[in-house]
């Protein structure tokens, strides 16, 4: 698909009005769909640019991310985030162009919740052209966690004191 808008791009001054049009068309269709996949998935994706301000979030990023503003777009990205240790960890990881992943955060902003977040570079054409941040909601399997741990603990104990 990219080398068909690449090509339409190369030609675009010999195109008619029709032609415009339907290029026109078949971006915003492309467009929408690739936003609706974003949208319909669990995970939160945030994009920012080589400076950390936000460029697009989507609706679970809305959704699980506690943002001081409904208005981000635009903002540096640890500047709008409410949690402080959510934002220290952002803009530290972002300034210092660092990866990571799987970083444990609980937040009490609304219900409480675990929010596993990680950071990697976005690259373009062998060039790093901004962010990609993903979290991901882990309070239920950190609770189940927790439970296995137990009922291991529980099982050698009763396994301890069966051989006593």
């Amino acid at each position: 698909m990219r080398a068909f808008y690449q090509r339409a791009v190369e030609r675009l001054d010999r195109l008619d009005q029709v032609q415009l049009r339907d290029l026109f068309r078949r971006l915003t269709i492309d467009n929408d769909l690739l936003g609706t996949a974003l949208d319909s998935m669990g995970r939160v994706i945030i994009v920012t640019d080589t400076q950390g301000r936000i460029l697009l979030v989507n609706k679970a990023g809305e959704r699980l991310v506690p943002f001081n503003t409904p208005d981000y777009t635009q903002n540096l990205v640890w500047k709008v985030v409410s949690d402080p240790q959510i934002s220290s960890f952002l803009e530290k990881t972002l300034r210092l162009q660092e990866n990571a992943h799987d970083c444990d955060f609980t937040t009490t902003i609304g219900a409480t919740r675990t929010l596993s977040f990680g950071v990697l570079p976005l690259v373009h054409d062998g060039h790093v052209a901004g962010n990609l941040i993903y979290a991901e909601d882990v309070t239920e399997k950190r609770i189940d966690e927790v439970r296995f741990r137990r009922a291991e603990g529980l099982a050698a104990l009763t396994t301890l004191t069966a051989g006593v």
